[in-house]
């Protein structure tokens, strides 16, 4: 087999790394497992590494039988059995007489190392259940891996998203989208709780998500005026537009926080709320004559469009033209904002793609303890285990962001520039 590799440390671990699978291929042995390949250059990296930093530590080499005139020197090893991304591996880790030696590469009392707790929070962010997570590390790591233990890594991300959750905001955001998922949560008996979550579009066109709230299902204003006023108290002193589905008070909410903002329904949920009424052979024809209602230039327009969408569909379809004027009040903001604002704004889709990946992973799951489970598992799709990638991620932000920005400013005016 012909040897490869560059200079400098890659080239160096790409020869270490073809001179060990030639010897796996021609001995049989297996990549990973207690035995496998990776497990024993795991172990002899973090032994060897282990003695260096103890070497380092006594200021003394490994064999010397003398050290610094402090009284302390080797002590032998102790016996730990780790779980690392190779599996579970029983390493020896070397220890000093005096006990004041703390090890980096494996500290005391680790059993595990990181690769292995991200490995446990990839697949509870995608969707695997206690059982199936267990039963998945068991096969990847040959060894027993207790729901005890893999709900200890899940939780130890509870205090990083109250982090998460009370950290700072920016002082504006062109546009927020607020929508909701639902997931079965066990209190007495199986319930279907919603999920909130806000999406902020930054001034520089990213997508953000702002927080996560858990809800009973029942809320009005009042709810909605703490959600908000917990965000605007984390720095938002402004939104210009609001985006959403006609949650029940978050008009009045939005109006309370921040009084000049435009709170706009989504247009795709109006026509799908209208379509319901529809037969699926005369969809295509219903939504067609919806779509010249909010493709009109102006308000004026847009009634007068809707006064003949109404002539036409109401003798056959009354409820779908009733649903659609009830949603009317919250569609008035749209037909005042440029067509380059329109575009971004006319559906909550780019926060249901989100939210479809989070489906996916809360189904999964089936029900949950409580709502700070929920959480947890939306957590861990927001952070990036599933999710969105970065902030800092270009694929992150708004297509044509800067022609929009500029109809936002010509709009707005000062309040963007403040």
């Amino acid at each position: 087999m012909e040897m490869y590799g560059g200079g400098g440390l890659q080239g160096d671990l790409d020869r270490i790394a073809q001179l060990l699978l030639e010897r796996a291929l021609r001995e049989g042995l297996e990549l990973t497992g207690p035995e496998g390949v990776l497990g024993r250059l795991t172990k002899s990296l973090l032994e060897t590494a282990g003695r260096a930093e103890l070497e380092h530590h006594l200021g003394a080499g490994w064999h010397a039988d003398e050290v610094d005139g402090s009284g302390n020197r080797r002590n032998g090893t102790r016996r730990r059995t780790v779980i690392t991304e190779a599996g579970a591996i029983e390493v020896q880790m070397p220890r000093d007489r005096a006990g004041t030696y703390e090890p980096t590469i494996l500290p005391k009392g680790a059993r595990r190392l990181d690769g292995f707790d991200r490995q446990v929070l990839d697949l509870y962010a995608k969707g695997l259940t206690m059982g199936e997570t267990q039963a998945h590390l068991a096969d990847f790591y040959h060894t027993e891996v207790s729901t005890e233990l893999i709900s200890a890594v899940t939780d130890a991300v509870l205090e990083e998203l109250k982090d998460w959750h009370n950290r700072p905001l920016d002082s504006i955001y062109p546009v927020l989208f607020v929508d909701c998922i639902h997931v079965k949560v066990r209190d007495g008996a199986v319930a279907s709780r919603p999920i909130y979550l806000v999406i902020g579009i930054t001034m520089d066109g990213a997508r953000e998500i702002l927080g996560i709230w858990a809800g009973t299902g029942g809320e009005a204003a009042s709810y909605w005026a703490q959600v908000l006023g917990e965000v605007k108290n984390r720095g938002v002193r402004d939104a210009l537009i609001v985006c959403c589905d006609g949650l029940t008070g978050l008009d009045q909410a939005i109006e309370g926080t921040w009084p000049q903002a435009k709170v706009q329904r989504c247009v795709v949920h109006i026509t799908r709320a209208a379509l319901r009424y529809v037969p699926a052979n005369q969809m295509a024809k219903v939504a067609a004559g919806l779509r010249t209602v909010y493709d009109a230039a102006t308000l004026e327009a847009a009634e007068m469009r809707l006064s003949e969408f109404a002539a036409e569909f109401s003798p056959l379809y009354p409820a779908a033209v009733a649903s659609v004027r009830d949603a009317w009040a919250g569609m008035i903001a749209f037909f005042d904002l440029p067509r380059e604002v329109r575009k971004m704004i006319y559906t909550t889709n780019m926060i249901e793609s989100f939210n479809a990946r989070v489906r996916s992973a809360v189904t999964r799951h089936g029900h949950f303890p409580n709502e700070t489970a929920a959480r947890k598992v939306v957590y861990l799709v927001v952070r990036g285990h599933g999710g969105w990638p970065k902030r800092s991620d270009p694929a992150k932000r708004v297509n044509n962001w800067k022609m929009a920005l500029n109809q936002l400013v010509l709009h707005f005016g000062e309040r963007l520039t403040l």
